[in-house]
């Protein structure tokens, strides 16, 4: 599980301006990768596995998996009598055309 923290900005600078960051005498320690950041991260790089990831704007992000499994679920409703049905069924495949299609914000993730 992952925790995003709103308003924090990623550190222009890499480690040397991270927040999480623990600064000691000697040498800085990662809390996440649990090591020392040095070399090139103090020259304003950041480590090629850094967890800390930036989100572009985006609008309201939602459960897309639960969306068009929602929706194929009224695909499976007949009723060939109610015209109504035949325009929801056809706004559904199209939900989940452009569900599936749509750029993923942030990757899906599940508890342990």
């Amino acid at each position: 599980m992952s925790v995003l923290i709103k308003g924090l900005k990623m550190p222009k600078d890499g480690c040397k301006d991270c927040l999480l960051v623990k600064r000691g005498r000697v040498f800085d320690i990662c809390p996440f990768l649990k090591r020392e950041v040095n070399g090139n991260v103090e020259r304003g790089g950041k480590p090629y596995d850094c967890p800390l990831i930036e989100l572009p704007d985006h609008g309201r992000l939602i459960d897309v998996d639960k969306l068009i499994a929602d929706a194929e679920c009224e695909l499976l409703l007949e009723d060939e009598t109610d015209d109504k049905y035949w325009y929801w069924n056809d706004g559904a495949k199209n939900v989940i055309d452009l569900a599936k299609t749509a750029p993923t914000i942030i990757e899906a993730e599940r508890s342990e």
